[in-house]
């Protein structure tokens, strides 16, 4: 499947938080084009991929990249087990007046394993572990609010 999105927004007194005050931005006009497309390239492996591009008006305008790519790759090999990686690039995010506008690429990972299935009231027990971040990139979408380096954590997720 494939989806094309194109968006025009204009307005006045959008407001948005840099230097961590609320500051009145004027008048705005953005503009933009999002591209995503899914494949299934086998039974048990599934590709996706979108691309974002926007256009504003405003120099200053925080958290809204010009550019954003995003593709996943979704296999499973078994039926209780899945294994997911992601890759996202991010560039000409404007974080604040004093700082220059971030670009960075982030990989992540995830793994889970379903132990039950529909047993005794139970509709599924599965184990995980999340990599986020993988090349520990340092960057910053909110000024004043550095994303964490690389993290891992685990869990089981249990459903009725």
């Amino acid at each position: 499947t494939a989806a094309l999105t194109a968006y025009y927004s204009e307005g006045d007194n959008l407001i948005q938080t840099v230097a961590m005050k609320n500051v009145n931005t004027g008048s705005f006009r953005n503009k933009g084009v999002e591209a995503s497309a899914t494949m299934q390239l086998m039974r048990s492996l599934a590709v996706r991929a979108s691309y974002s591009y926007m256009h504003t008006s405003l120099d200053n305008l925080v958290a809204a990249p010009a550019n954003q790519f995003f593709v996943s790759v979704a296999w499973q090999p078994t039926s209780r087990l899945s294994i997911d990686a992601t890759f996202k690039s991010i560039g000409g995010l404007y974080v604040s007046p004093t700082a220059t506008d971030e670009s960075y690429m982030l990989l992540g990972a995830k793994v889970s394993y379903t132990l039950l299935e529909k047993m005794k009231g139970i509709d599924s027990l599965q184990l995980f572990a999340t990599l986020d971040n993988i090349t520990d990139c340092d960057y910053t979408i909110n000024e004043g609010y550095k994303m964490p380096g690389f993290n891992a954590f685990g869990g089981v997720k249990l459903q009725f």
